[in-house]
């Protein structure tokens, strides 16, 4: 996919940005092209799992001989605008030969999950997860493992995490998945589901999504007693009142059906992928999660949904990319662009953030026979780009993040909100189409190019001294402070808000840039 306009790179300090020049623009996904380890070799299977949070991404390559034969590794790469590049490549304190690291892998701001399935603890395949945090000036260390010790339940063959929310399923034949949450520097396990039935489990691993104060655990080879095969079936809990309550469970109306191969949830939408069937999406109203929901693309062997887009692997050339309209999924591109071939296994994992789609691919051979790779696409009319400041609260960065299309004919469907920040205070957006920047200002950053424009003060909502409160606004409400507002400009935008006890009282986010279309 392309935009129909000159593009021209600007260098700023530690980061380019495109600058395109005015005109009509499609907001349609970009080919960034493909990523591979710093160490390939045959066999690695790097792309077996991915996730992307902003410009970070983590990939999964348990095939990595690094430790021993298949003991796995996982890679940490950013997207710098020009390419990606390794940070760092993450391997257990004590990883070895078999334990295939990096099976699943899950990243949320400085935090990084990674399965070892197959890692043996005190019994044979017991599984473990590893997770690692980012450190200033130390880079990305072990901060703990965790395991129930199980003989063959092969602990951590998914994760899934969010914030302080660490999901993990399991790949035994016994389908079980637990959640974790982060308190106090310890994480305290919470939940223990499981959805037993005959043959339950003996093909599929279980798959697990969390999202706030959601949890989803998806069981595709789910029987029903004396009936058809692999129907499959998803749980989904939701913690209020201190403890996890059921709160719907979907079941595959027949056999083969396969529900909860793959799952993925942002906020009040729920994708359930069904392996070599069509997707699924459903939207929770009012009155709670309905029974059915929107068709989208078959095969689903993995499926992915940031904001307004859902992303579809389909272990063909095609990534199917999905973005919600006037509450309908319609299909924005096919994404076969991307440079893979027919038996590279694209879309064996897939990931969508806010500015970035990412697939692992790890039967690609670009690098060796086998040894995987990533490919990615970018959504060119918003981009994350540089640095938030750290807040009061620990782990609590504001990021911006665009929900919907920047459009000049309907600026009310596009929403700039910062967070997750400290609750309960005020803030407000400040913006130009000058240009990025990136000058220290109060042990932060000023993101944006001056002479700037500013909102009205804004209150964030969330509980004061609680990482939970999200600034908001339109860019309907940008448009009527800009007087040049038209399409085909490039915003940049940032937020800057209240944080008493913080260096200055104040606290910054890191700065989003867009393209407003027709």
């Amino acid at each position: 996919m392309q935009l129909r306009r000159a593009v021209f790179l600007v260098a700023i300090p530690g980061y380019l940005v495109m600058i395109e020049n005015p005109g009509a623009a499609q907001c349609l996904p970009v080919n960034l092209g493909s990523a591979i380890a710093g160490d390939p070799d045959a066999f690695d299977g790097f792309g077996e799992s991915v996730d992307v949070d902003g410009q970070l991404a983590v990939v999964g390559a348990p095939g990595d001989d690094q430790q021993g034969i298949d003991a796995g590794a996982a890679y940490i790469i950013e997207w710098t605008g020009a390419g990606w590049v390794q940070r760092a490549k993450l391997v257990g304190a004590d990883t070895q030969a078999g334990d295939e690291f990096g099976r699943s892998v899950a990243i949320s701001g400085n935090r990084v999950a990674v399965g070892a399935p197959r890692h043996d603890v005190g019994a044979t395949d017991c599984g473990a997860v590893y997770e690692f945090e980012y450190f200033p000036g130390q880079g990305w260390l072990q901060a703990v493992k965790l395991s129930k010790g199980i003989a063959a339940q092969r602990f951590g063959s998914s994760v899934a995490l969010d914030a302080d929310l660490l999901g993990v399923g399991c790949g035994a034949t016994a389908p079980v998945a637990h959640v974790y949450r982060y308190v106090g520097g310890i994480w305290n396990h919470e939940l223990e589901d499981s959805a037993y039935g005959p043959n339950v489990g003996a093909s599929y691993p279980v798959a697990v999504a969390v999202d706030g104060n959601s949890f989803v655990m998806g069981v595709a080879g789910w029987d029903i007693v004396f009936g058809p095969v692999d129907n499959g079936c998803v749980h989904l809990f939701e913690y209020n009142g201190g403890s996890w309550h059921p709160a719907w469970t979907w079941v595959g109306s027949s056999g083969q059906q396969y529900y909860g191969y793959s799952l993925s949830i942002d906020e009040d939408h729920l994708v359930i992928g069904r392996y070599v069937n069509a997707a699924v999406v459903y939207k929770r109203g009012a009155s709670g999660w309905p029974s059915t929901g929107q068709f989208l693309a078959a095969p689903s062997y993995s499926v992915s949904i940031s904001a307004d887009r859902i992303a579809i692997g389909t272990l063909s050339v095609e990534l199917p990319l999905f973005q919600e309209s006037a509450s309908t999924w319609k299909l924005v591109s096919n994404n076969s662009d991307s440079g893979a071939q027919p038996n590279d296994q694209l879309g064996k994992s897939v990931s969508v953030s806010p500015g970035i789609l990412i697939a692992g691919a790890p039967a690609t051979d670009q690098a060796a026979s086998n040894a995987g790779a990533a490919f990615s696409f970018g959504f060119t009319n918003f981009q994350t780009y540089c640095t938030p400041k750290v807040t009061t609260i620990p782990n609590c960065l504001a990021r911006m993040t665009g929900v919907g299309t920047p459009s000049a004919s309907s600026p009310q469907s596009f929403e700039i909100n910062a967070g997750p920040v400290p609750g309960s205070h005020v803030g407000c957006f400040f913006w130009s189409s000058n240009g990025p920047a990136a000058v220290p200002f109060q042990l932060g950053y000023l993101c944006v190019q001056s002479p700037v424009i500013r909102s009205n003060g804004i209150t964030c909502g969330g509980t004061a001294g609680v990482c939970n409160g999200t600034y908001k606004m339109l860019l309907s409400d940008l448009a009527s402070k800009d007087p040049s507002f038209s399409a085909g400009l490039n915003y940049y935008v940032q937020c800057w808000f209240r944080d008493p006890g913080n260096a200055f009282g104040s606290s910054l986010s890191n700065g989003l840039r867009f393209v407003v279309c027709n």
